[in-house]
């Protein structure tokens, strides 16, 4: 079938002929093809579209919105302890950074007793601001104790 929009009471679009974001993204999620489903998510589901007098397919909208940025959030919690166990801190430290932009009032991610806890030396040679910005002289500490 080479239609774009299939069906007479249920309208669905051919994905034999267009690829769709959300199906994409959700198939790297199932695959675990990780780094994959961060590149594909691109903020929030239908940010900034509205469709007036249309109360349920809001609400579907709103879930929809709120599944997949959660999705998107667990992706990239598990990308940063991924890297942590594989020994690559610069890398760990990168994605719980991502996380907590995402999810700014999480404590769980700021503080909680899973999130490792990231230590910025001082050295003689450097300060602690170019150190942060540098990623220089990191130290994982561990997870913080409950």
């Amino acid at each position: 079938d080479d239609e774009v929009i299939v069906g007479m009471r249920e309208l669905r679009l051919n994905t034999d002929l267009m690829s769709i974001d959300v199906v994409d993204f959700q198939s790297a999620v199932a695959n675990r093809d990780l780094e994959r489903a961060v590149e594909l998510y691109d903020g929030p589901f239908l940010d900034g579209f509205h469709v007036s007098g249309a109360e349920e397919f809001t609400r579907w909208v709103d879930r929809e919105r709120a599944a997949l940025a959660q999705d998107h959030a667990r992706v990239v919690e598990s990308l940063a302890r991924s890297a942590l166990t594989s020994g690559n801190v610069a890398a760990s430290v990168v994605w719980w950074r991502r996380l907590a932009a995402l999810e700014p009032l999480n404590a769980r991610v700021a503080v909680g007793p899973q999130a490792p806890r990231v230590s910025i030396e001082r050295s003689t040679t450097t300060t602690r601001r170019s150190a942060t910005r540098a990623g220089n002289e990191c130290r994982l500490l561990g997870p913080v104790p409950t």
